[in-house]
């Protein structure tokens, strides 16, 4: 099956338009879950662990001086989506995956509408689902996006992520580092767009650039160094930022 119809299958359009009810999406969302697991499928998404840091990457290069975003694709892409999830989808075995899954389907076919609809309706389900969180916030933080709810979102998923770590360490990893360089991105869009004077703003910035400090000194021993990379590459934006603030 060529990849222009697998993307028509896992659309939710396509079923709607074809009379399937609430009850039976659900039944497809399992078929989704079979249908993802395909080889030929699979391989065109799957990247490898050098690439988990890249959606990251991608969302702190697509920022400019003035803290805005250039186009949605360039700050997310499916592929990349997929890598930072690549873990959680195979370490999962919740009965919440075949609808993760659905999610992330819509992400590929860059129905973005209907992929927050999809994570919103998990955390219903699960509100202690963190990965939903954080790939709601990343589709959120796009040119037409609320900025201040994709950090509400990224939070929550940092405060579930630690305290599910807190109470089962040996089962819930630490909150991954994207979720922290995500975060500091907002906050910088959110900064850079607020109607503070320069001087609070710079303050701000300032602040943030100290956080950055902070996480590459404690993320050095045993993070990635396309992570560290990413946290560089933030601290240079945030400094360019307070520079362009400076009278």
């Amino acid at each position: 099956m060529t990849t222009k119809l697998k993307k028509k299958f896992l659309t939710k359009k396509y079923f709607l338009a074809n009379g399937f009810t609430r009850l039976k999406m659900k039944g497809y969302a399992l078929f989704c879950s079979i249908f993802l697991a395909l080889p030929s499928f699979a391989q065109s998404v799957q990247l490898s662990d050098e690439d988990k840091c890249q959606l990251s990457r991608n969302v702190i290069d697509a920022i400019g001086p003035d803290g805005t975003v250039s186009e949605i694709d360039v700050a997310i892409s499916s592929a990349e989506i997929v890598a930072s999830c690549n873990k959680i989808l195979i370490d999962s075995a919740s009965e919440q995956r075949p609808l993760f899954e659905l999610a992330l389907a819509y992400i590929l076919d860059q129905q973005y509408d209907q992929a927050r609809a999809t994570l919103s309706e998990l955390l219903i389900l699960d509100p202690f689902d963190h990965t939903s969180y954080f790939l709601r916030a990343a589709i959120a933080y796009s040119g037409d996006g609320d900025p201040v709810s994709a950090l509400s979102d990224v939070e929550l998923a940092i405060r579930v992520a630690k305290d599910l770590n807190m109470r089962n360490p040996n089962v819930y990893p630490k909150p991954i580092g994207n979720y922290y360089l995500l975060k500091a991105a907002l906050e910088m869009k959110i900064i850079l767009n607020s109607g503070l004077r320069n001087a609070s703003k710079k303050w701000q910035l300032d602040r943030l650039s100290n956080f950055l400090q902070e996480l590459k000194r404690n993320s050095k021993e045993q993070s990635s160094v396309e992570f560290i990379e990413g946290i560089s590459t933030l601290e240079a934006k945030v400094d360019s930022a307070i520079a362009a603030l400076d009278p």
